[in-house]
Formats: C-alpha cells, structure tokens, sequence
C-alpha cells in the first residue's frame, strides 16, 4: 500500500532569500569594512614621506613657494614649509611643483591639515578616509547591480587590493580618484537606468547632481580621467541612439553642463597644464614595438589593481589568481551566462514577478557590458593619445586609477562564478586574498620608498653639525628635513645646477658630507679632484650618505 506521506516541499526561492540575506548581512559588510580600514591603518607610517609625498604634496597643499634650496645659508638651519595657508594663498601660489596636477586634492588637503596638522599619520589619513568612501560607493552600485554577493565579493577583494592599500597609505590623489570615478560612473548608470524604469523626477535630478559634481571633482582630482568623461560621452550618445531617447541625452547633457559650470573657474588651469603636458616625466618615442607594447600593459594593469605593483616572491601566485578572476569575469561574459551573475535574491524575485524577468535581465546584461567598457575604452582611448602624442600614461598604472572600480567589480563577478562552481577551484578566491595579505605584511616590514626618517636618524648621529651637507637632488632637502632633529648646514645640489655651484660651496673647506637620492649621484662628478671618498653609508633605494675629504699632499 503506497504511503500517504509526502515530502516536504522546498520552497527554493525562500531559501535562495536566506542566502542572500547571509550575503547581505549588516554584520558581515560591516566586518570586512572594519578590517579594510584597519589595514590601511596599520603601517600607515611605516615608510617615510617619498619625494611626490613630502616635496609636491606638501608644498602645493601648505601652499608655500619653496624657497631656494640650492643657496647656502650662513647658519644651520632645518627646512620647514610652517602651516597651511588660507584657500587663497593656497591657488595664488599653486603649481610652484608640479604643472600638471589639479587643484581639488591639494586644496582637501589644505583643509584637513589645518584640523589634523602636518604629521605623517595625519596628512595620509585624508587618503584613507577617502579609500573607505569609495567601498561603501562600489559596494552599494555592485549591489544594486549585480545583488549582494557579487557586492561583497568585490567588496573583499577591494579590501585587500596591494595596490589600492598603497595609495590609500600615501599623500596622494590616487585613493580619492578611485572615490570620484566610482560615483560618476556608477551614478551615470543608473540614471541611464533610472530613464527605463521610470523612476521619479526627483531621483533622476538627484542622480545627475551627483554625476556632475563627482565627474567634476574626478576631473579635477587628476586630469587622466578625462579619458573617463570621454568615455562616458561615447556611451551616452550611444545609449540615447539605441533606445531612440532625446529625454536621456538631455539627462547626460545636463550632467556635463553642471560639470562645466562648476569646472569654470579653474579652466585656466586646465589650459596650462595641457599646454605642459609633453614634461619630461611622461614622455615617450612612440613606435609600433611600443604601441603594441601599451596594448599589452592595459590587461597588466588591472592584474596590477589586484594584486599590486611590488609583490614579494613568495606572494608571486597573486598574479595567477588575480588572472584567473579577471579571465573567469571575461568567460562569463563572452558565453553570455548573465542568469548565474545575479544573485540568489534577486533570481527568487524573477520567480516571483516574470512580468519583469526580461527588463531586469536586460538591465544586468547592459550593466556587465557598461562595467567592461569603463574598463576597458579609457584605456584604449588613453593609448591612442599616447601614441599619437608619444607620451606614456597607460604605462604608468597609477594615471589608470579610475578604471579600477570597474577592475574590482569584475573580479566580484569572476570570485562569484568560481564560488558557484564548487570543488577545489573555490579556493582560488581564498588563496587571492591569503596572498595579497602576504604581500601587505611584506610591504610593511620591508620600506618600499626612501627611508628618509633612517637616513635623518644617522645624520643626526653621526655629521657634526657645522660640517657641509650636500644634499642632491636639491628638492629632497625637503624630504629629509620633514625628520631631522638638528639645524644642518646644508645645500642643495644637483647635476642640472652645474660644476660650478659645487666649487663655489666647497671653496676653503676640508671636508664635506654628500647625500645622494634618484639620479643625484651624478654630481659626484662635479666634486672638485683634491676630494676623497672616506666613508659611504647605503640604505634602500638608492639613498646614500657619503663622507668626502681633501687629501693630504
């Protein structure tokens, strides 16, 4: 007699609805918050303020012009740029360093030292606030876009990203880049979005508020991402031809506008900078080698977003695992498999509402390719002007910052795939994030800049005060100076000053102390015949204190 009982029906969609509240968790998103802000914490003044750090940074946001470095000053004295200056002063005196930057970073800056002050911790602190900003902006747009567990996965691998910890460490622009790009793009696509959908007047005002003013700060931040905004232009024009909408092209167009507006008063600052553009520090003689070269540098590049720029050896798999997630994201997209993309939460509610399973799968579909060309077109873009201008912004991975919110999340997407394949290859994901923590220990036990506070500590010890200190480059004054604790009759030098200042400060002295960083070396060419080499003190990355001494005849 066949049984009465029946199983148990399994109401998958309300478990799929558990999974992803696990995803989701408040408790979870919060945990990985908290241990991507105590990394990027921790260590933070482990390496002393490098030459971009203590000579531009500081010098542009204090807003000082620098004083004349190469002219000996009758006593010991320790150079010192004093406290930040007003707004005002801070844009009179600006690009006394650097032509080519924009003012918004130096001008944040500005006003948080004036809180917090002029210490290491301090000034880089601004960068870390910034990094956390923009996980919780790249969080909340993967979520919207692609559900919660490809929102905290991307979340994770942000978090533990070698190279976005290091600039979130540095006095930099970099980390707020990240910041600025995230909320630009991401508000620009879901106010495209927000057109289909008929969402409110009020939402879509408020979303191209936010895109104007983010994509007018990301300009301004650095002027690399106007190969962003290009970008964005390409894909709005698109988009509204596509789905035959005057009404979205006036959004996107209104967004420029209110980008243009704001950008208005610091036009001519733009101007200048492109006028400089073609400095010594981006150059490059363009040629087919080269060109194929650059092509081949951007996929390095967003291997390099995940795994970072400097990696020990024993954390050298990070580059396998970071490819296999960017692959993973490339497989997933060009087989088309958009359902397993989404997550649980999102697939109980196709279920449940089929009168909008075609809209939002379109929407998922259109999001993926959007992410991918935010990737990808800047780039191309960025090479195509390189080699028409012979310059190298794409080989510095850094100038490509604001590309990396899409690298993120495309990775959040390959992570998930592999999660959802089972067996042992989920533990590519984990073994990602083991060595990435590796080569973050790493860089906080051995310095991966000049170590300026070592070398002021054996200054301090071991040159007598009144002896000559020739420092060269002459800006590096500045870096040394940030940590020594005694007055130095000291000089800045160089090999572009020429033989003659050199003989002009050594005239009627003994001795002399020689410290050399970069291509400051060179000047020991410049050092008079009747001089000797008595003792030489070497410390990482080409910092070298060397003691020189008249020989006796």
């Amino acid at each position: 007699m066949p049984s009465t009982m029946t199983k148990p029906k399994i109401d998958k969609p309300e478990m799929t609805d558990r999974s992803a509240r696990g995803w989701s968790s408040i408790g979870v998103v919060f945990l990985v918050m908290v241990t991507a802000l105590a990394l990027r914490c921790s260590g933070i003044t482990f390496d002393s303020m490098w030459l971009d750090e203590g000579y531009q940074t500081m010098v542009d946001s204090i807003g000082v012009k620098p004083m004349e470095l190469e002219k000996l000053r009758p006593e010991p004295f320790i150079y010192s740029l004093g406290e930040p200056r007003s707004t005002a002063q801070v844009m009179n005196n600006f690009r006394q360093v650097d032509p080519l930057c924009p003012p918004l970073y130096f001008l944040c800056l500005n006003r948080w030292m004036t809180i917090w002050g002029t210490e290491d911790l301090a000034v880089r602190s601004l960068s870390v606030l910034t990094s956390f900003l923009s996980m919780i902006a790249i969080y909340f747009g993967t979520k919207k876009l692609f559900g919660p567990k490809a929102a905290l996965l991307t979340l994770i691998l942000q978090a533990v990203s070698p190279f976005e910890i290091t600039y979130a460490q540095e006095a930099r622009m970099y980390a707020q880049v990240v910041l600025c790009s995230s909320l630009s793009c991401l508000s620009y696509f879901i106010l495209a979005q927000s057109l289909s959908t008929n969402r409110s007047l009020l939402t879509r005002l408020a979303l191209v508020a936010i895109y104007g003013v983010s994509t007018w700060a990301m300009i301004n931040t650095h002027y690399t991402t106007l190969y962003i905004v290009a970008f964005q232009g390409l894909y709005g024009i698109a988009y509204s031809i596509r789905h035959r909408s005057p009404t979205a092209l006036f959004h996107f167009a209104a967004g420029w506008a209110l980008t243009m507006a704001l950008w208005l008063p610091w036009w001519d600052l733009f101007r200048q900078a492109a006028s400089g553009r073609g400095n010594y520090y981006v150059s490059r003689t363009a040629g087919l080698a080269w060109s194929l070269k650059g092509l081949i540098k951007i996929p390095m590049n967003w291997v390099s977003f995940l795994a970072g720029g400097r990696i020990v050896a024993y954390a050298a798999p990070i580059y396998a695992t970071a490819l296999v997630l960017i692959g993973t994201a490339t497989f997933i997209s060009l087989n088309g498999r958009l359902r397993t993309l989404l997550s649980n939460t999102v697939l109980s509610r196709l279920k449940k509402l089929s009168s909008r399973n075609t809209s939002r799968e379109q929407i998922s579909s259109s999001a993926l390719t959007y992410v991918w060309c935010w990737a990808l077109i800047p780039a191309l873009i960025a090479l195509a002007a390189d080699i028409a201008e012979s310059r190298k912004t794409v080989e510095v991975t850094r100038y490509l910052m604001g590309t990396a919110p899409a690298i993120f999340i495309l990775a959040g997407l390959g992570a998930q795939r592999l999660l959802s394949m089972g067996g042992h290859i989920r533990w590519i994901v984990a073994a990602h994030v083991i060595f990435a923590l590796v080569n973050y220990t790493y860089a906080h036990v051995v310095p991966q800049r000049e170590p300026w506070r070592d070398m002021a500590e054996v200054i301090d010890s071991r040159v007598p005060t009144k002896d000559l200190l020739l420092i060269s480059p002459h800006y590096d004054m500045i870096c040394l100076n940030r940590y020594l604790g005694q007055p130095r009759m000291q000089v800045g030098t160089g090999p572009l000053l020429g033989n003659e200042q050199v003989y002009k400060v050594l005239k009627g002295r003994e001795r002399f102390w020689l410290l050399t960083a970069q291509d400051g070396g060179s000047v020991s060419v410049f050092v008079p015949p009747e001089y000797h080499q008595v003792e030489t003190v070497k410390m990482k990355h080409g910092l070298e204190l060397t003691y020189w001494q008249q020989s006796r005849r």
